[in-house]
């Protein structure tokens, strides 16, 4: 018989990916900083809505600030990009 406590120990230790693929209600308390920092409210971040212009910047135009919660929830320079969809809107895409 497999015991409840090992297996939520085992899932535990079981590496998460990025934050950036999780809900509001799952993120550590570091990533939810990381995120409020960056001006996401728990509705914005489940709703995919970016806060303030923020998903039309090129990595190199973000603040020092802005890079370190990015990275924090799991956005790396190199998956960071725009694309400017058929409607003209900027829609911020990762390459995975």
């Amino acid at each position: 018989m497999i015991r409840r406590k090992s297996l939520l120990s085992e899932e535990r230790s079981m590496p998460k990916g990025p934050a950036y693929t999780s809900h509001w209600k799952d993120f550590s308390k570091y990533e939810r900083e990381a995120a409020k920092a960056l001006g996401f409210t728990k509705k914005m971040w489940d709703k995919g809505a970016w806060p303030g212009g923020l998903d039309s910047k090129y990595w190199n135009m973000l603040e020092t600030g802005e890079q370190a919660a990015l990275e924090r929830l799991g956005y790396l320079q190199s998956k960071w990009d725009i694309t400017i969809t058929n409607d003209g809107m900027n829609k911020r895409i990762f390459q995975e």
